[in-house]
């Protein structure tokens, strides 16, 4: 039959309930890294959807421009 040391124990669940609070804190900041990231994506996709939109608009105004070649 074990022995159990209850002071051990103790401090064995003390450090599994520290290592869990930081855990928690860990996946409660990647997630908030997560959605900002998420946010500048969808940033930069409307940003790009509007640059898109710009260009569509002034394709038609500008005009192919031949330089001369170099010699």
């Amino acid at each position: 039959m074990e022995i159990y040391n209850s002071k051990d124990l103790a401090e064995d669940i003390e450090f599994l309930k520290m290592t869990i609070k930081n855990l928690e804190k860990t996946v409660e900041e990647q997630n908030e890294r997560i959605n900002s990231m998420e946010k500048n994506c969808d940033e930069f996709y409307k940003n790009i959807e509007e640059l898109e939109s710009l260009i569509e608009e002034l394709e038609p105004h500008i005009s192919e421009v031949e330089y001369p070649k170099e010699r």
